[in-house]
Order: C-alpha cells, then structure tokens, then sequence
C-alpha cells in the first residue's frame, strides 16, 4: 500500500470500519448505513499524482425510461452542492456520489478522510428520497426536491 491508502487505512480501522481491500488496486470497498439506505463506497488512491476519490453508489438504479428525468434531477441537485457530485452512468443507470481531493504536495490527513465520506454518504442518503420519487413515483425533478426532507445528519 502507499501513504495515501494507508491514511485511509488507518482512519477507517480507528473508526472500527470493516473494509475489504480491491486485488490489485491502490483502492478498497467499505460499507456505511444513513437513515434511508446502506451505500456501497470506495476509497481511490492515486500516488503518483496525489489524488484522493471516495465514490459511494446509491442503491436505486434509473431505469432506462426515466433516465433522463433521473440526469435532470443529479443536475439540480449538483448546482446546489459544495463539495463533490452526483454521476449516473447513461447506458446501465447506476448512480454515485464523488468527493475527491488533490493532496499532492500536502499529504492525505484523517479529517480529510471523514469529510469525504461524510459528504458523501451525507449527500447519497439525503438526496434518497428525492431520487426515489424520480425513479418510482414519475415526480419531476422540481418537485421531487421540493419534498420536506428534514435536517441533513453529516457524518463524523
């Protein structure tokens, strides 16, 4: 492992996170439950140029028809946001949160590491309910995110 990935390492095994390291990768796979849905996540690791992802995927996929309205909503939901985005991969529906950094130069610290996944995390579990109503209910996405959703809870 290199440095990056051992900061992780180190953060997650403090925490007394289960996560299972990727063959090959400078990369492993950790779970963390939010109030509506558990979330697949990812730390990445890139040493030689100094970047830090943390990529969680929401567990709802579009279905093709409402693809577009699903892209729309990521959209809103993205020009509100701080820090990382929303993806949705067009051909299989698959939706995720990004949260990266570039550390080169300045290393990779702990508070770094909880803010990704906590923004991440964060972000995937808020925006659930509103992504459900896309998928599921045929809302638009204006007023899918016009329904009350109650405080955000950030991760620590």
């Amino acid at each position: 492992m290199g440095e990056l990935l051992d900061t992780v390492v180190s953060y997650l095994e403090e925490g007394n996170y289960e996560f299972r390291p990727l063959t090959g990768l400078s990369a492993l796979e950790v779970d963390f439950a939010g109030r509506h849905a558990f979330y697949d996540c990812r730390a990445i690791t890139d040493e030689d140029a100094g970047l830090f992802l943390f990529l969680g995927r929401c567990p709802l996929v579009a279905p093709e028809a409402r693809r577009p309205a699903v892209l729309d909503l990521l959209n809103r939901i993205n020009e509100g946001l701080r820090i990382g985005n929303f993806e949705m991969d067009p051909q299989a529906g698959t939706i995720r949160f990004r949260t990266g950094f570039d550390v080169e130069g300045v290393g990779l610290a702990a508070p770094l590491v909880r803010n990704a996944i906590g923004a991440t995390v964060s972000a995937l579990d808020h925006f659930l309910p509103a992504v459900a109503l896309v998928i599921h209910a045929g809302v638009s996405p204006a007023q899918a995110l016009e329904v009350p959703e109650g405080p955000r809870e950030d991760m620590n």
